[in-house]
């Protein structure tokens, strides 16, 4: 992903799913993909898109898919860009885990820290 990107391993570590988003261009009936940098994952604080070639998209989808997530992301998804493979996703039907002893015990998703 940094080659195909040319993120900074800060911006990677601090993304999210959600960050990709998906555009139609009707005129040229084409789907194009980007990645949206957030100013407080950027360098310098300052936000940018980068598009996503077709490679990196069939890439993701293929990594999403190794994690049991639905191929492509939904708008706003929270899930972190990186995942551990340590992990396993959890769902509970009261709600999230939030104490670091139940994460530990259910293998709660766990993202990326530090590079």
């Amino acid at each position: 992903m940094l080659r195909e990107t040319a993120l900074r391993a800060s911006e990677l570590v601090g993304a999210k799913m959600g960050a990709f988003k998906q555009f139609d261009d009707p005129h040229a009936r084409k789907t194009y993909w980007v990645l949206d940098v957030s100013a407080h994952d950027a360098k310098g604080g300052k936000a940018r898109t980068v598009p996503v070639t077709k490679v990196l998209m069939d890439a993701f989808i293929s990594y999403r898919m190794g994690f049991r997530l639905p191929a492509y992301p939904s708008h706003g998804d929270a899930t972190p860009l990186l995942l551990s493979l340590r992990t396993r996703k959890v769902q509970l039907a009261t709600g999230a885990i939030t104490r670091t002893s139940d994460k530990r015990l259910f293998g709660a998703w766990g993202s990326v820290q530090t590079r």
